[in-house]
């Protein structure tokens, strides 16, 4: 047994070098919100900011990205096209990861947990990537949301020798970079969550889910993961997770030179960053 003791949410402080430890008290009725709240995010210059699936009805899934005023088509599964989409024209290429269906995971240890079912990569084609510079800003657009309750996240994954068709998806690791929860009220079941306003994006303003990739990241290409996690039912957290291929260039950022990747505390694999106890791999 180990005698090492809970890690708790933490943000790095680039300004004093140390780190600042955060608590949290979770009801049992929500025990998987610990675990997503215990990888602290990557920021860059700091860290802090904000078996198989199963299947219910109808929810939502990610249409598109946008980088600037560039559009990248998302993958869909209800498309008579279906996996061809895969290998569109380069100038149509799709650079998310496929899936079956929009609808959850369920399970926390799923095999799909990292990317979905089945995650299969696209080609590994320039047109397969989204392009975008340190300091873009990457933003998902969902057509509708339908829950209200529970925390969304982004993660990113550095991609062996620059090829993200080669990702061996149990065994990545991958680094938060951006978190959004409860936002306020009596407790965490009848609080207010960011999925509550997420509910309402209307292709402008705040509601979008709009990702600043971190200034101080090593470019390079990367996977990123947007989760949903909803908590709606209790008991019986459902997993919404989709990844796309990143291209990320420096473009002048920090003079020109690449900065970091976060140290290793601040990596976890999926299946393994969820366990049914509500145990992360941070507080092992």
């Amino acid at each position: 047994m180990s005698n090492k003791k809970p890690i708790q949410p933490q943000i790095f402080n680039v300004a004093t070098s140390h780190i600042v430890l955060r608590s949290m008290k979770v009801p049992g009725m929500f025990p998987l919100l610990l675990a997503t709240l215990l990888a602290a995010p990557f920021s860059g210059f700091g860290y802090g900011s904000g078996p198989g699936p199963a299947l219910v009805s109808a929810h939502g899934g990610l249409a598109n990205y946008t980088v600037d005023d560039v559009w990248y088509p998302g993958y869909d599964p209800n498309s008579p096209l279906g996996p061809l989409q895969l290998s569109q024209p380069a100038e149509m290429g799709i650079p998310q990861r496929s899936y079956a269906s929009i609808d959850p995971l369920f399970s926390p240890t799923s095999p799909y947990i990292a990317c979905n079912s089945p995650g299969l990569s696209p080609p590994n084609d320039p047109s397969h990537y989204i392009s975008l510079l340190l300091g873009s800003n990457l933003t998902a657009i969902y057509y509708y949301w339908l829950h209200p309750v529970g925390p969304m996240s982004v993660w990113l994954s550095p991609c062996p020798d620059n090829d993200c068709t080669t990702v061996n998806l149990p065994k990545t690791k991958w680094f938060k970079i951006w978190e959004a929860a409860l936002l306020g009220g009596p407790n965490l079941a009848e609080g207010t969550w960011y999925q509550k306003r997420f509910q309402k994006w209307d292709g402008d303003g705040e509601n979008r889910w709009e990702v600043v990739v971190p200034r101080g990241l090593k470019s390079g290409r990367y996977l990123v993961r947007h989760e949903i996690l909803s908590l709606h039912v209790a008991g019986k957290p459902q997993f919404y997770v989709e990844c796309a291929h990143l291209d990320i260039k420096n473009g002048g950022v920090n003079g020109g030179e690449d900065r970091v990747l976060p140290p290793d505390e601040y990596w976890v694999k999926f299946p393994g960053g969820y366990r049914d106890d509500g145990k992360s791999d941070l507080s092992l």
